[in-house]
């Protein structure tokens, strides 16, 4: 090759290479998405997102309360709503019935393998002194209600007494719902679990009678999420009483596909654990993934105001994972005030652990930080992701002209691609603002 065709060769290429776009680093916010990275409804009514689940086609689907009733609203993947679902994007599922006004309040989120969707909450009547019910409802793929299940729609559980909450939901491969959440029992918060039928029936042959209601004996207990293991046992966590003093730990237990406490699992079916570095004396389990080897990792954080993350892992018999953090535990620092992890995601042999935390502003005050965790099998950070594996995200200068101002995560999915779609609030001055989601690179 002649010196002037090298040269021309070699200008050609270093000009290829810079036209070539620069990947952003796993963490780091996916600024093609909505703008610069951030979707924003400030909708009158609208609060913040609550859950978000991505469908088969990477649409987002997201879960909001909107005066006293559940919002769902569909995003497409650059960010845009989806105006063919509902009406310009969003649906409304109300389940006041004959002009008898209810207090409808979402938690949770979930798409059946058909495309049609299923949200819980609670639902209570407006008049003072009534009892909040599970209420679930399932739309159709565009967003109307899916009159084929329950009563137009829409089905909700007493379990007898005051205060009965629906806080997460999984789809069984046989199409049936199991649906967890805290349920009164004799002036004791137990945790309460229902079956649903794919036609929004009880499933009898469950539990109780299609309910299961259980604890640690010591008052308060709640179940906050469910996963299934491959084999069709139900995995419950949340936060249990589990001693005489007011204590709390996280939770864990296994159903069963009939329902009863699996007795090979923990003791009667049920772990607690006790978090000891730090030593918190107090802890919940807010969100739960089944690996595919079938370990079980459970994500929470202190049930009083601390800036730490917690992970669990745990063998199918029960007992913490030996190889996994210190003896089946990690704890991550990311915040000087306190946690709120809300979802636990397994992705190519990773752990991702996503919420928020808050921390002292340039005021002295807290603001409300999007924080992902990344790590690896073992249980170590992934110095990959973020900055030595932690990811925060404030739409925010921390500055005395924003003081307070953040975004708040209810949810955290992952697209087919593996990038992140978390929802949340976005607030300004300490005054909410409107629902927000925003999307990361993993």
């Amino acid at each position: 090759m002649k010196s002037t065709d090298l040269k021309l060769f070699l200008l050609l290429a270093c000009f290829f290479f810079i036209l070539q776009p620069v990947r952003a680093a796993d963490g780091d916010l996916d600024t093609t998405y909505g703008t610069s990275g951030l979707v924003r409804n400030i909708e009158t009514g609208l609060g913040p997102a609550v859950d978000i689940a991505v469908q088969n086609d990477d649409k987002s689907v997201v879960l909001a309360p909107k005066d006293n009733d559940f919002a769902v609203l569909r995003y497409n993947t650059d960010g845009s709503l989806d105006t063919t679902f509902g009406v310009g994007g969003e649906a409304i599922v109300d389940f006041d019935s004959h002009s008898i006004v209810r207090i409808d309040v979402p938690y949770a989120i979930a798409i059946q393998p058909d495309g049609k969707i299923l949200v819980a909450g609670s639902s209570e009547l407006a008049t003072s002194g009534r009892s909040r019910d599970f209420a679930v409802a399932r739309l159709n793929t565009d967003g109307s209600l899916d009159t084929t299940f329950g009563t137009s729609g829409q089905v909700t559980t007493n379990f007898g007494n005051s205060a009965d909450i629906a806080y997460d939901l999984v789809v069984q491969g046989n199409g049936k719902i199991v649906v967890v959440g805290s349920a009164t029992v004799n002036t004791n918060l137990k945790f309460g679990v229902v079956r649903y039928n794919d036609d929004g029936s009880i499933d009898t042959t469950f539990g109780n009678g299609g309910t299961k209601t259980f604890g640690w004996g010591h008052g308060y207990n709640a179940a906050y999420g469910v996963d299934l293991q491959s084999d069709g046992k139900i995995v419950v966590v949340g936060i249990a009483r589990t001693g005489n003093q007011p204590q709390y730990d996280f939770a864990v237990a296994r159903l069963r596909r009939n329902g009863k406490l699996d007795h090979t699992f923990g003791t009667a079916g049920r772990v607690a654990t006790t978090f000891t570095s730090p030593p918190v004396n107090d802890s919940q389990a807010t969100t739960v993934a089944v690996q595919a080897d079938g370990k079980i990792v459970v994500g929470g954080g202190p049930y009083v105001p601390w800036g730490t993350y917690f992970l669990a892992r745990y063998m199918s018999d029960g007992s913490l994972d030996p190889v996994f953090g210190v003896g089946g535990q990690v704890a991550t620092a990311v915040a000087t005030y306190s946690t709120h992890p809300t979802t636990v995601a397994i992705s190519n042999g990773q752990i991702i652990l996503g919420g928020h935390s808050t921390s002292s502003d340039a005021c002295a005050l807290v603001r409300s930080d999007t924080t992902l965790v990344r790590y690896l099998d073992d249980g170590s950070p992934d110095l990959s992701f973020g900055s030595a594996g932690v990811a925060k995200y404030n739409p925010y200068p921390a500055d005395f002209n924003y003081c307070t101002s953040g975004m708040t995560a209810g949810g955290m999915a992952l697209q087919s691609d593996g990038k992140i779609v978390v929802a949340g609030g976005d607030t300004l001055h300490g005054s909410y603002v409107g629902l927000i989601l925003a999307r990361f690179y993993n």
